[in-house]
């Protein structure tokens, strides 16, 4: 009977210290608060309230009891994932080939993470701005999304990055401002940059740059002459803004590379070139009057001439007949 006893209360204290074990995770509940949102698939079968470790949970990895990589990857996740940015240990995430959707949430929380992996979604919206206080982040993909607007020079606050996938999405605007000095892995293939290439970026393969029409500098062709000079006729800065004097230029953000002369100048809207237009048309409105002031004074020659020979004739023919009577 005492055994029996002592039994039952080994028992019970084990459960006691593993129900206490779970409700003091903190982690439990922000997983199980994602799940509620984003599994409506039921994929996560092993993600319930009754288990009795979320560290044992398909997916998840643990450190001291707290969740330090969680990869739930081609799991048809839908939905946002910020209940999962209360993972405040987080280091590796990955997410990719889901169905996650709208704004990429704050990140600022994820101050131990070092490996980010958001690609293959449908996540909208601007570059996350908070991703740039993530100082230990080593890779950030969030390629093959529907991210746009431009990629902020905060990006250049991630010394440790080696990896920066941001392909076939539509981030636009000028990368010059980007260094990242230990950057390893670039891929911007299929956006809509413009502007001249990083010279730190120029050791990357042409193709990681493809389908950029507006991007220049090596790898890729010259910056002479691109799309988005702004001194080139039709170009977007000819027309939203003036040409600015050679003695006074002015930066265009979009394209970084240096100044096109005063030849280029003279091309591109030049304030003298509509003055010089029409003192043109000018001329030949003259040349075309004098013309026709000779045009009139030789017909009229033509015309006395004819009308002495005429009175000529007339005068030889009658002293012919008075001849001849």
């Amino acid at each position: 009977m005492a055994a029996t006893a002592a039994v039952a209360t080994l028992l019970l204290t084990s459960f006691f210290f593993a129900a206490l074990h779970v409700s003091s995770n903190p982690d439990t509940k922000p997983i199980l608060s994602f799940k509620a949102t984003s599994d409506s698939s039921n994929k996560l079968t092993t993600w319930n309230s009754t288990s009795v470790d979320p560290c044992t949970w398909t997916g998840v990895s643990c450190t001291n009891n707290r969740v330090s990589r969680l990869v739930l990857e081609k799991l048809d996740l839908r939905g946002s994932f910020q209940p999962l940015t209360a993972l405040t240990e987080l280091r590796v995430l990955s997410l990719k080939l889901n169905r996650l959707s709208g704004p990429i949430p704050d990140l600022s929380n994820f101050t131990a993470l070092k490996l980010l992996f958001l690609s293959y979604n449908e996540f909208s919206g601007d570059f996350p701005a908070s991703v740039s206080s993530l100082f230990r982040l080593y890779r950030l993909d969030l390629s093959y999304n529907n991210l746009s607007g431009e990629i902020p020079a905060t990006v250049n606050h991630l010394n440790h990055l080696l990896t920066l996938r941001l392909e076939a999405n539509r981030f636009s605007g000028s990368m010059s401002g980007l260094t990242l000095p230990n950057l390893q892995d670039l891929n911007v293939f299929a956006n809509r940059l413009t502007g001249e290439i990083p010279k730190s970026f120029s050791t990357f393969p042409i193709t990681v740059f493809a389908q950029n029409s507006g991007l220049c500098g090596s790898p890729m062709q010259s910056c002479k002459g691109t799309p988005n000079d702004p001194t080139r006729p039709g170009s977007d800065g000819a027309i939203t803004s003036p040409v600015m004097p050679a003695a006074n230029p002015t930066v265009v953000a979009s394209s970084p590379s240096s100044l096109p002369g005063n030849s280029a100048l003279n091309k591109s809207g030049n304030p003298h070139r509509s003055g010089s237009a029409k003192m043109s048309l000018e001329a030949l409105i003259a040349i075309i009057l004098g013309d026709a002031l000779v045009l009139v004074l030789v017909s009229l020659l033509l015309l006395l001439l004819l009308a002495e020979f005429q009175r000529q004739n007339a005068a030889g023919q009658g002293r012919l007949e008075a001849s001849r009577n």
